[in-house]
């Protein structure tokens, strides 16, 4: 299988369809600050940001994550109910 790179193509962006978990993002954000040799002892609005950039998934169309993420959906939604 081949991927982006070995055909000559530059992936600019991605897209999420659906909602994610948190603990994805979060560990998406420690992957790539790792993977920069940068420390992963940041706050995890800053480990969400990290993750949106590496990912390019702000590169089609604003990400946010109040929207996109599972856990922050469940607490919106419960205070809507309250």
């Amino acid at each position: 299988m081949q991927n982006a790179t070995s055909r000559g193509i530059r992936v600019t962006g991605s897209e999420l369809v659906g909602l994610i978990p948190l603990k994805a993002m979060l560990d998406a954000g420690k992957y790539f600050l790792e993977k920069q040799e940068r420390s992963i002892g940041v706050s995890e609005k800053e480990l969400i940001k990290i993750a949106i950039k590496s990912m390019g998934l702000d590169e089609l169309g604003p990400f946010k994550p109040e929207e996109r993420i599972i856990e922050y959906m469940l607490k919106k939604i419960k205070l809507i109910a309250n």
